[in-house]
């Protein structure tokens, strides 16, 4: 669920930041393909996610 919500946020990055719909496809496409890739993005986002939870739970 979480992947797929992270990659949601990913393609909507994409297609924000390109000037053409193809070049936003073509981005889309690339990323899909190097899926090691992703799962690192998507490993590091949850790292940091839950290094900030546990930061706020010690200093509270």
């Amino acid at each position: 669920m979480s992947m797929a919500l992270t990659l949601l946020v990913f393609v909507a990055m994409f297609v924000t930041t390109s000037k053409s719909p193809g070049e936003a496809l073509y981005l889309v496409m690339y990323m899909t393909r190097s899926l090691p890739l992703l799962m690192a993005m998507v490993m590091t986002s949850v790292v940091a996610g839950l290094a900030l939870v546990f930061r706020k739970r010690i200093f509270s």
